[in-house]
């Protein structure tokens, strides 16, 4: 399995390969310089069509309880506002980007704006439905007050160091789960049909950098090219 990487490219690199060619770009999400390095990525490859692993259901969600949400976050602070050198800043970092529209969805509005692009959410509904139904759970007040303020309340995964591991070592250690495998034959289907409805549009996916593994070869008809968006190298 092939992976390129990405740094700043001259555009007229990038229009130089295949327009039909597939680039599949990983991130992680709801890292704190996801929106600005996104927003370089996409300029310069310059897609003509953006799909993103994002559903209706979660955009409309984040609409509806974002601002909630926050101001729950708000006023558990206020609430300790005698201990703020206690805060968890990494798990408040964390909360205030799962209530957002994620950075990959902001970043794509405002490139397909830019660039009368189309901009496609290929995600399901009904796993977002799920999930989003524990987040009254995740952001009651107890809850914010354990992750925000007690020492075994939140821990950092470090998403981006596993990431790594994986594509530069080739060391695996999270699980490729049968929710990903549905997802990502439903997800490769509506791309596949988009890509057929669009000859000579080039078409970018963005996807969480777990979905690039694909060990079932879901987007291998697509022939992708593969890219993890923290990488420094040049893509082609």
């Amino acid at each position: 399995m092939e992976y390129s990487t990405c740094t700043v490219i001259e555009k007229h690199m990038m229009m130089n390969n295949d327009v039909n060619d597939l680039i599949m770009l990983g991130v992680v999400h709801r890292d704190s310089g996801g929106y600005r390095l996104l927003a370089e990525r996409l300029e310069q490859f310059m897609p003509d069509i953006i799909t993103l692993e994002f559903s209706h259901y979660g955009l409309n969600y984040r609409r509806v309880m974002g601002k909630t949400y926050k101001k729950r976050i708000m006023e558990v602070i206020l609430k300790y506002s005698g201990n703020r050198e206690k805060l968890n800043r990494d798990a408040f970092s964390e909360l205030v980007s799962f209530a957002n529209v994620p950075y990959e969805y902001r970043a794509s509005v405002r490139y397909t704006d830019k660039h009368s692009g189309l901009l496609h959410l290929i995600d399901l509904d009904m796993f977002s439905y799920v999930k989003l139904q524990k987040s009254e759970e995740l952001f009651s007040p107890s809850n914010i007050e354990r992750l925000l303020f007690s020492e075994q309340g939140f821990t950092d995964h470090g998403e981006r160091a596993v990431a790594r591991l994986f594509f530069e070592g080739g060391i695996k250690i999270y699980k490729y789960t049968e929710e990903m495998f549905i997802r990502d034959r439903y997800m490769s289907g509506r791309i596949s049909m988009i890509k057929k409805e669009n000859k000579n549009k080039r078409l970018l996916h963005i996807c969480g950098w777990q979905h690039l593994d694909d060990p079932y070869e879901l987007y291998a008809p697509l022939n992708p090219r593969k890219v993890f968006i923290y990488d420094k190298t040049d893509c082609f």
